[in-house]
């Protein structure tokens, strides 16, 4: 028998890490305690979980077949453990949030206003950042959900781990001052190439969708001349000189609203392709689940603007 959840919480991070110096860190606890509480663990069950040499950690076949039974007890644990910190609180819950530099404006923004209205007593953080930082803290449970480009994520080493919801795609459009060049036209790519662009760090997604002279100059780091993870500040570029600013249509419309900004596409059509990403064998209280709903809904509206 299992003598305790924080044996299993020692196991969930020794077979995700590989590294007995990286788990120990996660948990906070010496080397020493992490080596006796997965040998523990092993004398209760029978068998061994990890062959060990000087230099790397392996998972045996009983590890492999024992980790998907460990994260559904942990987050079942872990779903208990904040609902008994929330009634003693006398609060509804919390919800963080990990985003990209495309959907934190306007999706989320307008999401999250849409759920605080319903939920008052819920308290949301939206946190952005490095991608893989962002993933990091989604596999230790310090943020429940990401959204962001899924390309971002494509490679990763814990994408076995996620579970991806597609959101429907806005159109990535070129924002610029009113009294700009090319206002009114719908320009070529290479034409628009001639202009500094403000934009956040290309994705995986967005160089298969530029044209092949774009996609090169931007993977060498030639384009966009301002990268910049806010939208918001991709905009204010656009106020001196001919700089163009990439953003989401729906953004678009709102910054152009004053008549200081126009908007125009190019010929070849980019969209964003932004996902909700959360771990699989984790589940989620109806707080999370309704904030999903809303998130997927508010996607759809602004694409269809």
């Amino acid at each position: 028998m299992l003598s305790s959840l924080k044996q299993l919480r020692h196991f969930e991070a020794l077979y995700r890490s590989g590294s007995f110096v990286v788990a120990a860190r996660e948990q906070n606890i010496s080397q020493s305690t992490l080596t006796k509480s997965i040998k523990q663990l092993e004398n209760s069950l029978g068998g061994s979980l990890f062959d060990r040499t000087t230099r790397s950690v392996h998972p045996t076949q009983l590890a492999q077949r024992l980790i998907p039974y460990a994260g559904e007890i942990l987050a079942q644990a872990d779903n208990m453990e904040r609902e008994v910190g929330l009634l003693q609180a006398r609060q509804l819950g919390r919800i963080a949030i990990g985003a990209g530099p495309y959907p934190m404006q306007s999706l989320l923004t307008r999401a999250i206003t849409i759920f605080a209205q319903a939920n008052p007593e819920i308290t949301v953080s939206l946190e952005a950042g490095d991608q893989q930082a962002m993933l990091d803290k989604l596999v230790n449970r310090q943020l429940d959900l990401i959204v962001c480009d899924a390309s971002k994520y494509e490679v990763s080493a814990h994408i076995d781990q996620m579970e991806r919801i597609p959101l429907a795609q806005d159109r990535v459009v070129f924002v610029h001052r009113a009294d700009h060049p090319l206002n009114g036209r719908t320009p070529k790519v290479r034409e628009l190439l001639q202009y500094r662009w403000a934009a956040p760090s290309s994705s995986p997604h967005f160089l298969r969708r530029m044209a092949p002279r774009q996609a090169a100059e931007s993977a060498r780091g030639d384009h966009p001349q301002f990268r910049v993870n806010s939208v918001s500040a991709c905009v204010d570029l656009t106020r001196t000189g001919d700089v163009l600013a990439l953003v989401p249509r729906s953004y678009a419309m709102e910054a152009c609203s004053s008549g200081e900004f126009c908007w125009l596409e190019a010929d070849r059509p980019i969209e964003t392709n932004d996902a909700i990403h959360l771990l699989k064998n984790r589940s989620f209280g109806p707080a999370v689940n309704e904030l999903i709903e809303i998130i997927r809904t508010t996607a759809r509206e602004l694409a269809a603007r």
